[in-house]
C-alpha cells in the first residue's frame, strides 16, 4: 500500500510508555474529577469537561484513521503470506491484526525474522502514534492549567469569604490536578530520539538560530526586548547572570545586554571580540585583546599576560584564568591578596572551569573533578567527584550541576564547605547538556527539549514548553527571573 511508503517519513524513535501514561493520567476522569458537591467547583469542571471532549475527539479520529492504514498494510502483507503458504509470517500478521483491533497501541517488539516490509510498516505506525500522543499531551497540558488558575482563584476567592472548608476541598482537588500537570509536564521534553537526531541537532547547532527570550522584568528591560527581533538569526550560545545575557554568534560577534535596575544597556558587542565566558555566577569574559571583563560594570577588566587561556570562570569578585601550561592568573577587586587560587598540580592539567559564588570547580584533563574554596584556599571534599568523570557542567549560586561519564546528572551544594548532594528529578535520565542559573538547574535531551527544576515555579512550568531549541540558559534569584534560548530555524 503506497500510503505507507518510508520516504514520507522521518526517522523517530518509539516513545517510551511514560509518554502515553501521561496522556493517560491528563484524561483520566478518576484523577480530574472533584470530591464533595461544592457548586462553584462542580461549574468549573462541567465547562472544562466540554473542552476536554472537544479536544480529544480530533485526535481519537487521526488515531482511527492511523490504525486503519496500519491494519489495511498488515492485512496486504497476510495475504501475500498466505498465497506464498509462509505460515509462520501469516501467524505473525494476523496476531498482529487482532491486537490492533482490540485498540492496543502499545505493541510488543517484533521478532528478529519478522520481514523487512512488516518492521517498516511497524515503525511508521509507532512513529505517527506518538506523535499524535505528544500533540495531544501538550493541548491536554494546556487546558488543565487554565483549569488550574481559575481553581487558584476559586480558592483564594473562598478563602475571603472564611469558607474554609470549602475552601479546603478546593484544594485537595487542585493539588491532585496539579500533580498530573507537573508529570505530564515532565515528559512534553523526555521523549527519546535517534541518532539521527542527535546529529540533526548538532549540525543545527553550529549554524546558529534566533534569540528569545521571556521572564518577569524591569520596564526598562522590557523596552529592550523588542528589539531582539532585530538581530541577526546565526546565534549559536547564550549565557544568563543575575547582571547580564550574553549570545555569542556563529561568526565571532556578540551580542551582550546588561541588566541595569537604573540602566538598561544593549551591546551589539562585535568589537568586543568576546573569546571566552565563564560557565558560573557573575559573568567574566575573556576579551581578543586580552583582557579579563567582569561584565558587571565595563570599568572593571584587567590586561592579562596569559595570551591562550583556555578557561575563565568567575565568583561574585573574582576572576581567574587558567592557562594551558600551568599558568594562571587571578584577579579580585574586593579583597586582593587574600582570595586563594587551585593548587598548582590542578592547574597544569586543566581542562575547563565553573564557578559559583565563592569556589572553583577545576576539572582536569581526566575528566577528574576538583572544587576549591576561593576565601579558604583549601579543595572542598566532594564524594561524587571521587567517582565521576565530568563531562559537562556549570555553577549556580552555590551549586553545581555537572553530567558524568555515564550520563547521569549529579547536583552538589558547597556553601557549607562540603559537597552536599541534592536530589535530581527522574526525568533527567538521558541528558546532553546541562546548566545552572542562580537556585535553577535545567537539563536538555537529545530532542532539543528542556526540563527544569528549583524554587521557581514559573520557569519550571514554561521551560519544557519552550519545545526544541539550540541552546538554553535561565536565571531565578533576588535580582532576576528569566529563560533565554536559541529558536532554531528549521525543526528538528
Amino acid at each position: 500500500m503506497n500510503f505507507f511508503s518510508s520516504s514520507r517519513f522521518s526517522y523517530c524513535a518509539v516513545l517510551v510508555c511514560a509518554t502515553l501514561l501521561n496522556v493517560a493520567i491528563l484524561t483520566a476522569s478518576d484523577v480530574t474529577a472533584p470530591e464533595g458537591d461544592l457548586e462553584e467547583l462542580n461549574d468549573l469542571f462541567d465547562s472544562f469537561s466540554i473542552k476536554k471532549e472537544e479536544l480529544i475527539a480530533p485526535f481519537d479520529e487521526q488515531r482511527a484513521n492511523l490504525l486503519a492504514k496500519y491494519i489495511g498494510a498488515i492485512t496486504g502483507l497476510l495475504k501475500e503470506a498466505t498465497d506464498s503458504a509462509n505460515l509462520d509470517r501469516a501467524v505473525r500478521l494476523r496476531e498482529e491484526i487482532e491486537r490492533l483491533q482490540k485498540k492496543n497501541f502499545v505493541l510488543e517488539p517484533l521478532p528478529t525474522e519478522a520481514s523487512k516490509e512488516f518492521r517498516t510498516y511497524r515503525h511508521i505506525f509507532e512513529t505517527e502514534r506518538d506523535k499524535i500522543g505528544v500533540r495531544e499531551l501538550r493541548e491536554m497540558y494546556t487546558l488543565h492549567k487554565a483549569l488550574a488558575e481559575k481553581v487558584q482563584e476559586l480558592e483564594s476567592s473562598l478563602t475571603r469569604e472564611t469558607r474554609i472548608d470549602d475552601a479546603l476541598v478546593v484544594r485537595s482537588f487542585r493539588e491532585k490536578l496539579e500533580a498530573a500537570i507537573a508529570s505530564a509536564g515532565t515528559s512534553i521534553a523526555s521523549e527519546p530520539v535517534s541518532e539521527a537526531n542527535l546529529l540533526r541537532l548538532k549540525q543545527l547547532k553550529e549554524k546558529g538560530g534566533k534569540l528569545k527570550v521571556s521572564g518577569i522584568f524591569s520596564p526598562s528591560i522590557s523596552a529592550v526586548i523588542p528589539e531582539l527581533e532585530e538581530l541577526p538569526t546565526d546565534f549559536v550560545k547564550v549565557y544568563a547572570f543575575r547582571s547580564c545575557w550574553i549570545g555569542l554568534r556563529a561568526n565571532g560577534a556578540s551580542f551582550v545586554l546588561t541588566l541595569n535596575r537604573e540602566r538598561t544597556e544593549a551591546v551589539p558587542s562585535d568589537d568586543l571580540g568576546i573569546k571566552l565566558v565563564t560557565k558560573g555566577f557573575d559573568p567574566w569574559v575573556y576579551t581578543r585583546d586580552r583582557t579579563l571583563h567582569r561584565l558587571i560594570s565595563w570599568d572593571l577588566n584587567y590586561s592579562t599576560f596569559l595570551s591562550s587561556p583556555v578557561a575563565v570562570a568567575g565568583g561574585h569578585a573574582t576572576g581567574l584564568m587558567l592557562g594551558s601550561r600551568g599558568k594562571a592568573e587571578l584577579r579580585d577587586f574586593i579583597s586582593p591578596g587574600q582570595v586563594a587560587i587551585p593548587d598548582e598540580s590542578l592547574i597544569k592539567t586543566v581542562k575547563d572551569l565553573y564557578s559559583t559564588k565563592h569556589s572553583f570547580l577545576v576539572v582536569d584533563r581526566e575528566n577528574k573533578g576538583h572544587a576549591w574554596d576561593m576565601r579558604k584556599g583549601v579543595e572542598i571534599p566532594v564524594s561524587v567527584l571521587e567517582t565521576s568523570e565530568v563531562i559537562k557542567g556549570d555553577g549556580g549560586n552555590s551549586h553545581y550541576i555537572i553530567l558524568d561519564q555515564k550520563g547521569d546528572v549529579k547536583v552538589f551544594d558547597v556553601s557549607g564547605g562540603l559537597g552536599t548532594m541534592e536530589s535530581v528529578p527522574s526525568e533527567a535520565v538521558g541528558a546532553i547538556e546541562v546548566q545552572a542559573g542562580g537556585l535553577m538547574n535545567a537539563v536538555q535531551h537529545g530532542n532539543g527539549r528542556w526540563i527544569a527544576w528549583g524554587p521557581s515555579k514559573v520557569l519550571v512550568e514554561q521551560v519544557p514548553l519552550i519545545g526544541p531549541t539550540l541552546d538554553l540558559d535561565l536565571y531565578y534569584g533576588e535580582e532576576a527571573e528569566f529563560i533565554i534560548w536559541i529558536e532554531p530555524l528549521k525543526s528538528l
